[in-house]
């Protein structure tokens, strides 16, 4: 044939910059309960994956990475607040995906007059603006955290 020619087989490779399949979530819990930010992402060729905290790295200690790029954070305090951001990337691209952890806080307290014990008890607080006093100077409220 006039004009034909054949050549090796070319193979085509298309790349894939990160993609979420599963972004984390905004969690909202107690202190000292355990939270999981999932994080699932592809690509060509596949992602490393890291995790943040509020623009820097995670510190070191209390945070586990999974496999599956699961973040899971223990015994969660007030200090563990903040946003939390899945960063993947590869030779293609880069992509991130954030959620917030709020945690309210569990505290002990105790109603005395003068020197007597009269309660001791413990609450959690969701919002410090609910609580409302009439007369502070009958009444003293002492949180021990």
């Amino acid at each position: 044939m006039v004009g034909e020619r054949e050549s090796e087989t070319a193979v085509l490779t298309v790349l894939e910059r990160p993609t979420f399949v599963k972004r984390p979530s905004n969690v909202v819990l107690l202190a000292d309960e355990s939270v999981e930010f999932h994080c699932i992402v592809q690509g060509d060729p596949v992602p490393t994956v890291r995790w943040r905290k509020d623009d820097s790295d995670l510190p070191r200690g209390r945070f586990e990475i999974l496999e599956d790029h699961t973040l899971i954070v223990r015994q969660v305090a007030s200090s563990d607040e903040g946003s939390y951001t899945c960063m993947a990337e590869n030779m293609v691209g880069k992509s991130e995906a954030s959620a917030t952890l709020t945690v309210h806080g569990q505290y002990n307290c105790q109603m005395r007059y003068e020197h007597l014990l009269l309660k001791s008890f413990s609450f959690y607080v969701v919002n410090w603006s609910d609580f409302q006093v009439d007369s502070p100077s009958e009444f003293v409220f002492s949180v021990v955290p």
